[in-house]
């Protein structure tokens, strides 16, 4: 999309969405496992923020967390099949 964004500016609001959506992947996948094996709202909850920061996607640095982007999708899968142990 950014090769196309000098063409339309509909581009650059594409990549922006796909940005955005980018970010939410390792929360989907452990609230989707979640919810696969039938736990609580909670639980669902939980399994997705651990899913999210299993991943890499944010980080703890100089005392703040940062996002750092999708971060690694096997680490993502290991941290939600063992969170719904």
């Amino acid at each position: 999309f950014k090769y196309f964004m000098d063409y339309h500016p509909i581009f650059k609001t594409l990549l922006g969405v796909v940005v955005a959506i980018q970010f939410t992947v390792p929360a989907l996948i452990g609230a989707l496992v979640a919810m696969k094996f039938d736990l609580s709202p909670l639980a669902i909850a939980v399994v997705a923020s651990a899913a999210y920061v299993g991943s890499g996607a944010a980080q703890f640095k100089n005392g703040a967390w940062m996002i750092t982007g999708i971060g690694d999708l096997i680490n993502t899968m290991i941290t939600a099949a063992i969170a719904v142990l």
